[in-house]
């Protein structure tokens, strides 16, 4: 009797064979057609099938195999021979007890099945000789039970006996869906049969999980797997599909769907071949001019958009191209969203082509002002690819270390830098993670007017999470807010990092260029040599003096500046100088309220000075005192619990400055050069010399 066999079951035709030798060393191999678990066991006998149970004479064995813990993906393949010792060798995978040590050279069988041998469930079979459809089974001579089939998962490798054979597979490698796979294997003209002894070689076979329009077969595809897709598939807005290899046959459609909280994304390991339809979707909402870009090698040829409301960025001139060329992947554009626009409405616009699976960005040079200035080196450029983009895993030459996006919803640019994070305060200190989205644009900085360029693949640099590649130890951030008392919403950050070494200058690897928010919003930056920086990155190791500016729309507006610190255990003394009124004040623990004024200095009206605190880190705290030339002013900082003035004197006794410290600090014009005695009066007097030079 056959009956069904439920734990631990290895589905009818989960496995085909591709050799039997009945010559010594007897051996038999087979490759997995459907992925069969970590240690499932699966027999192998030569037993002969009587009309309804074994025929069972004295010589036939059976073979108990035991699949590897890992189990056995499809394209496994695995060979058994005889070691003519009672053991059987087991190549690709697995263990086996027990031997075969009688195929048979005047014809046999092999059946895999689970089960018992009184109760058998049969996976495949393979035979040297024709099975019988009438008479008595024999030690040669079997019936095929009734729950195989030949051709689907049962086979006779030449219709008259032959001792041995080989599936060949031609050129050594067989690629195609389970059902292609299995038809070949199971076609005798591409089996090589004799009866002299055939060495048992494996072929490599590739074999896609299939889509059918209903059903994935033999089984859903994991992020190693081969795909193809035989019938129309979505992947859903905020899933994904990762594959090996991938196919899209001929008349069917992959469409990759897109929703205002979400979208999907394909990435794709190995080689992508788009015999039918890819159609990559985003989502637009509010107004303005979105950044894009398409991930076909046909760039926006087709999309549901209008495609001649869209503009790029000519890097070589340094101006806006109305009438841009759309048949590229990576090349960044905007899209207006409005009457007459790319979409008059919000939604999903697309792209339908073939997805990239790698791209170089060759990039260009316009100096528009000083060289390596932040106004020189643009290129609007955009994700190649149907999955995010990995910003730390490209290869990039002659580039700066940040990018820019535009961000119409709230009229301001966001940035990435590696050292730079998201602070809790405001919302606008939100950074962009290090993976950019499909279909998104974005601007990168060249460094210089020699070659450039950005060179990636969808294998290495493709990824469908959203986590950004940090440091293992973030740097320390001191986040800077200006924050608008009658709309927080209309507020801005800067950030300065801890790099060691790093200085106020402009560092292509860490820093970012503030790029100026529109509308009612205010911006911050740092400032230096009249360049302005969104993100600084410096050694606050020592003391550290980084100008502020501030930007708003009107005079007279009100504003806080506010301080946020995403450190690592070591807090940061940071003291606020307002030139305009010559005040200092700790905004360690408190903001600063100021009226936005019509500051007419070249220089910013602000300045933060910063020092590591060690108070509570069982540090020594000796002195408390600093003095610091910054350009043509010499920086005064004492203990604003203990020092309440100053006196510079120089060496031969003559005072040369005094006053009162705010906040413990004062900034005063630098003396000539030499060398000069600062003494910081108070409750506990200190004194430190200076050099001025």
């Amino acid at each position: 009797m056959v009956t069904a066999f439920s734990q631990g079951s290895v589905a009818q035709g989960s496995l085909a064979f591709t050799a039997i030798s009945s010559d010594a060393p007897d051996a038999f191999q087979f490759v997995v057609l459907k992925p069969i678990a970590g240690n499932t066991i699966i027999k192998f006998t030569d037993r002969s099938w009587g009309s309804a149970a074994f025929y069972s004479p004295g010589g036939e064995d059976s073979v108990v195999y035991t699949a590897p813990s890992a189990g056995l993906p499809v394209g496994s393949v695995v060979t058994m021979t005889d070691n003519t010792n009672g053991t059987t060798s087991v190549v690709g995978g697995g263990s086996a007890v027990g031997v075969l040590s009688g195929v048979s050279a005047s014809g046999d069988q092999i059946f895999a099945f689970q089960g018992s041998g009184s109760q058998p469930s049969f996976i495949a079979a393979v035979g040297n000789i024709p099975f019988i459809t009438t008479g008595t089974a024999t030690s040669n001579a079997s019936y095929l039970p009734g729950t195989l089939t030949l051709g689907v998962n049962a086979m006779v490798i030449k219709s008259s006996h032959i001792d041995n054979g080989v599936f060949s597979c031609g050129s050594g490698t067989l690629s195609g869906t389970e059902a292609i796979v299995r038809a070949s294997i199971y076609n005798q003209a591409n089996w090589t049969t004799s009866d002299d002894l055939i060495a048992v070689s494996a072929c490599t076979f590739t074999i896609f999980m299939a889509w059918n329009g209903s059903a994935w077969s033999p089984s859903t595809p994991t992020s190693t797997d081969n795909v193809q897709f035989d019938g129309n598939y979505t992947v859903i807005a905020g899933s994904s599909i990762t594959a090996n290899n991938l196919t899209v046959s001929s008349g069917n459609t992959l469409t990759l769907e897109a929703s205002s909280s979400g979208y999907a994304q394909l990435k794709v390991n190995g080689s992508l071949v788009n015999q039918g339809t890819v159609i990559a979707k985003q989502y637009m909402t509010g107004t303005g001019h979105h950044a894009v870009s398409s991930p076909m090698s046909n760039g926006f040829t087709t999309t549901n958009g209008t495609s001649s409301a869209l503009y790029a960025y000519n890097a070589s001139t340094g101006a806006y191209d109305l009438s841009p060329t759309l048949t590229s992947a990576g090349t960044g554009f905007f899209a207006p969203l409005e009457t007459s626009g790319f979409l008059t409405s919000a939604g999903t616009f697309s792209a339908t082509g073939t997805p990239t699976t790698s791209h170089t960005h060759t990039l260009l040079y316009a100096q528009t002002q000083v060289s390596g200035g932040s106004g020189s080196g643009w290129n609007l450029i955009g994700n190649p690819y149907t999955c995010g983009l990995d910003w730390n895993a490209v290869t990039k030459t002659n580039v700066n270390n940040t990018y820019y996006v535009w961000d119409p919803t709230s009229s301001k640019y966001q940035y990435y830098s590696p050292s730079a994070l998201t602070g809790t305060y405001l919302a606008a200190s939100s950074i962009l993670s290090g993976v950019i989205a499909p279909m998104q644009a974005f601007w990168v900085q060249v460094s210089t007017s020699s070659a450039a360029s950005i060179v990636s693949t969808m294998a290495a640099a493709g990824t469908v999470s959203t986590s950004p590649t940090f440091y293992k130890t973030a740097p320390d951030n001191l986040i800077l807010y200006v924050e608008d008392l009658s709309d927080p919403s209309l507020s801005d950050a800067m950030w300065i990092t801890h790099a060691t070494g790093y200085t106020n200058d402009f560092e292509g690897d860490q820093d970012a260029w503030k790029l100026h928010n529109y509308g009612a919003k205010a911006s911050i930056f740092s400032y230096h040599n009249g360049e302005k920086l969104a993100i600084n990155a410096i050694d606050l190791s020592s003391t550290a003096s980084v100008p502020v500016g501030v930007k708003a729309p009107e005079v007279g507006k009100k504003y806080r500046l506010v301080l946020e610190q995403v450190v690592n255990n070591q807090d940061y003394r940071v003291i606020l100088e307002d030139r305009l009124f010559n005040s200092f004040t700790d905004i360690t623990g408190q903001g600063y309220g100021f009226t936005h004024s019509a500051w007419q200095n070249e220089d910013p009206r602000f300045v933060v000075h910063i020092n590591q605190s060690t108070v509570g880190m069982g540090e020594s705290s000796a002195s408390t005192v600093k003095a610091y030339q910054q350009g043509e002013r010499l920086i005064l900082q004492g203990n604003g619990q203990q020092h309440g003035s100053y006196a510079v004197s120089a060496l031969d006794g003559r005072v040369i400055a005094q006053g009162l410290l705010q906040a413990g600090m004062a900034s005063i014009v630098a003396p000539q050069v030499g060398v000069y005695i600062v003494n910081f009066i108070g409750a506990a007097p200190e004194t430190q010399r200076i050099v001025i030079q």
